[in-house]
């Protein structure tokens, strides 16, 4: 054999590798309208935002489909209730596709809104927001499939963490009441959505009590 074509055979090897292991890549499921679960726009006003390094990675296993049956946290560390106002919570989060040369990611926005200013509140909530990097869980009002609660707690930030993009606070703003907005953002996410989902509804509840619980 000459050495010319040991090159070739090579890639003609990669190239069989890549066929069987690329297989996310093809379409796997028919789109339809869904007519059984017609989906419910927006979220409710609550959510739970965790400090990305209190999860325990190792331990956190990811399905197939890329939902979290649930997200363990290290000993002792718990996530944090996050209630928000107004009519439309989270009402501008959203999820943009980032193409690449090799790899399409995502990038996703939360909007998080504080409606109070003090020192208290500054100092635990506002700078930690500014410089942390976090991981949330947000309630949607798609109550998702009713065997397992599918679609009804979606999770940001997973891969690469949600980190402050944007936070303003305005003396005279009627909207906010002199609070605070921030916008947390991931980038370069794997998945366009990840999920909280056991396997079960009643499972997918407590996996999702289970991370304000110390």
């Amino acid at each position: 054999m000459g050495l010319a074509l040991i090159p070739f055979i090579i890639y003609q090897e990669n190239k069989k590798k890549n066929m069987a292991t690329n297989c996310d890549l093809l379409l796997a499921q028919e789109i339809s309208a869904f007519c059984d679960k017609p989906l419910v726009k927006g979220a409710y006003n609550e959510a739970v935002i965790i400090n990305r390094n209190d999860i325990d990675f190792d331990a956190t296993s990811v399905q197939a489909d890329g939902s979290l049956a649930s997200i363990v946290l290290k000993s002792g560390k718990h996530g944090y209730k996050c209630v928000q106002p107004g009519n439309k919570p989270f009402g501008t989060g959203n999820t943009a596709l980032v193409v690449g040369d090799y790899q399409n990611t995502w990038t996703h926005q939360l909007p998080i809104i504080v409606l109070a200013h003090d020192a208290g509140v500054t100092g635990s909530i506002i700078d930690k927001l500014a410089q942390g990097e976090f991981v949330v869980v947000v309630k949607m009002k798609n109550t998702g499939d009713a065997t397992t609660a599918n679609g009804r707690y979606q999770v940001f930030g997973f891969d690469n963490g949600m980190r402050a993009s944007e936070q303003s606070h305005t003396i005279n703003d009627d909207s906010l009441g002199s609070g605070w907005s921030t916008t947390l953002q991931e980038e370069g996410a794997l998945k366009a959505a990840r999920f909280l989902v056991g396997t079960t509804a009643e499972a997918t509840e407590q996996a999702y009590a289970a991370l304000t619980s110390n």
